[in-house]
């Protein structure tokens, strides 16, 4: 039984860790959507774990404010496909909070382009997902691809008649030896001390907090 099954049939009783919130999953299908939308993203520190999956998240402050990074850290450790071409591709959002995190709404619409993007993805080229970031109102799909061919123009399509008045991005581009992957997405600190740290950082940014202020 798929995610949407599930939801359409009972009510999905979700207890978060820190504040003990209560979020109800109504059948109306606007609140169910956007709900939905948002545990998945809620829960990026549980992406089920395949063979070749080690998804982790963290935080990377930056000037405006904190990054959430999530990346899958197999290919840090182990030898990676042979997928030359490097595609990052998103879109911005009004629905998000003052640190620059999305909302429900905001999150939302950043699920559904992913899950877009995947399934066109699939018919086009071998690919892997390697990352997901939101940065100030934003949100990223970084993959590696194995062929390029209508790739851009098929996604660049889609963009553009989907999310016209949104501030796309789409960038396609040569990186054999995963430079982007190694520079941009794996911490340099991989101890286990550090993303506990990050869980617990990652909770308070999607709570809101832009982590500048001092700690009560």
């Amino acid at each position: 039984m798929d995610i949407v099954t599930i939801f359409l049939s009972i009510y999905i009783l979700l207890e978060t860790r820190s504040k003990g919130t209560i979020f109800v999953a109504y059948l109306h299908m606007k609140k169910f959507y956007t709900l939905a939308a948002f545990l998945i993203f809620y829960h990026l520190t549980g992406f089920a774990q395949g063979p070749n999956e080690d998804w982790v998240t963290y935080i990377r402050q930056q000037e405006k404010g904190p990054m959430v990074i999530t990346t899958n850290l197999f290919y840090n450790f182990v030898g990676k496909p042979n997928y030359k071409n490097l595609l990052i591709v998103g879109t911005n959002t009004r629905d998000c909070k003052k640190n620059g995190y999305p909302d429900d709404l905001g999150l939302s619409k950043f699920y559904m382009l992913s899950d877009s993007i995947e399934n066109r993805l699939n018919r086009l080229t071998k690919n892997r997902l390697v990352g997901v970031v939101t940065y100030q109102c934003s949100g990223f799909d970084v993959y590696y691809l194995k062929d390029t061919t209508g790739v851009k123009n098929a996604l660049q399509s889609y963009l553009d008649y989907n999310y016209a008045f949104s501030k796309n991005y789409l960038t396609l581009k040569y990186d054999r030896k995963w430079q982007h992957y190694k520079e941009n997405l794996v911490p340099k600190d991989l101890s286990d001390a550090f993303f506990t740290n990050h869980e617990f950082l990652n909770q308070l940014v999607i709570e809101g907090d832009d982590l500048k202020g001092p700690r009560k």
